[in-house]
């Protein structure tokens, strides 16, 4: 795990088809939807989502507005359970 720093325009590529789940009533997870295609896959439990596929961002929400993380880094690696390769 890696700490970004930048606004979410900087970090989600407008390149890529993002998909965002909640990650608990503040923060939303997001990740390339279309990663689930690639020929090497990696994907991550983390919290009660399974099979995140890798890299994924953790952004605060407010309302309909992303936000620097409530959690800390710590908080968010307690929540991270295997990570695997697929394929």
């Amino acid at each position: 795990m890696t700490e970004v720093e930048g606004e979410e325009g900087d970090i989600l590529s407008p390149e890529i088809v993002w998909g965002a789940h909640p990650l608990g009533d503040s923060h939303d997870i997001w990740y390339d939807d279309e990663g689930l295609f690639a020929p090497e896959l990696f994907v991550a439990d983390i919290g009660p989502l399974q099979r995140v596929p890798l890299p994924a961002y953790v952004f605060g929400v407010d309302g309909e507005r992303s936000t620097d993380p409530a959690m800390s880094a710590d908080e968010l690696s307690s929540m991270i359970g295997e990570i695997r390769r697929v394929r």
